[in-house]
């Protein structure tokens, strides 16, 4: 009788071991809570690194902004970066101040960033100054001292273009990139007028920008044999040139960090930092509060450094 019906017993007996099977499944394992699958989801984005990095920077005693927006000039739109920190260094009276602000993009994956660098392109150093230009004079009187490049954690390179490996395409890159330039170049104009509206008050500060990567890196040469070798670093430095100036491209250097890396690149920053205020401290002739504006500042700094 039963392999009579809907095409026979033996259905209905094969179709009773998958509802026994489900059963059993059900009775002996909890279904996965719905916070759980969200952890999962997340851990697969950028966001925690964003958190992460946000707690090393807190406890370096910056102060930080997430997700703030910047005016692309470009296309006179505001887009969004992911983080901006500021830490300052001052007398005790506060007479003196030295702030550094950090614009940072975080970028994680499981696919590897790496970058490509010439045979004799060691740099170990992030050359602060180098894509400032005069239009920012506490950048062009910092660059007669000796203090101002940042040591990178590990032993690294200045690399030309940063790709990704197993991927098609440049977008991820380009758009952290571009983001970086971009809020760089915002963040020094709102700078300029700061400096031009409190003229009379001895604020100096520098913007750097760094991309922190939570990702295998490596950087690629080739030898004299014209063989490719691969290393795998913490840290390192893409040089590109900008169009930030209106009169002339500009050299940008682009700090690019693992977790690791930026770890060990806050206690350089720190260092960095007090040799600064020290230096202000010391030359308190080149102060930018003993300058009218803005303008004489860059003119009498160029003519100290001719």
């Amino acid at each position: 009788m039963g392999e009579q019906i809907c095409g026979g017993f033996y259905f209905w007996e094969g179709w009773k071991s998958w509802v026994e099977i489900l059963f059993l499944f059900l009775t002996n394992n909890k279904i996965k809570p719905v916070e759980d699958k969200i952890i999962d989801w997340l851990n697969k984005t950028g966001y925690p690194l964003e958190l992460w990095t946000e707690s090393i920077l807190s406890k370096n005693s910056f102060i930080v902004t997430n997700s703030t927006l910047y005016k692309d000039a470009e296309n006179d739109i505001f887009r969004e970066i992911d983080l901006k920190a500021t830490r300052t260094w001052a007398t005790e009276e506060y007479d003196i101040v030295f702030a550094l602000e950090l614009i940072i993009e975080c970028k994680k994956s499981d696919k590897p960033f790496i970058l490509l660098c010439n045979e004799d392109s060691e740099n170990k150093q992030i050359s602060i100054g180098s894509y400032y230009g005069l239009s920012d004079p506490i950048i062009a009187m910092l660059l007669n001292n000796s203090n101002t490049k940042i040591e990178l954690p590990q032993e690294s390179n200045a690399g030309f273009k940063l790709i990704q490996g197993f991927v098609n395409g440049d977008e991820t890159i380009n758009k952290a990139t571009n983001a970086l330039i971009k809020s760089y170049n915002d963040a020094r104009n709102n700078e300029f007028e700061f400096i031009q509206h409190y003229i009379d008050d001895n604020y100096n500060s520098i913007i750097l920008p760094i991309l922190v990567i939570d990702a295998p890196f490596f950087e690629l040469k080739t030898n004299i044999n014209n063989e490719l070798k691969l290393k795998k670093i913490e840290s390192g430095i893409l040089n590109i040139s900008t169009n930030l100036s209106k009169y002339y491209p500009e050299p940008f250097e682009i700090p690019i960090v693992t977790k690791l890396g930026f770890i060990e690149l806050m206690n350089k920053i720190q260092k960095f930092g007090d040799q600064n205020i020290e230096f202000l401290i010391q030359n308190p002739t080149l102060n930018i509060s003993n300058f009218k504006n803005v303008n004489l500042a860059v003119k009498e700094i160029e003519e100290t450094n001719n």
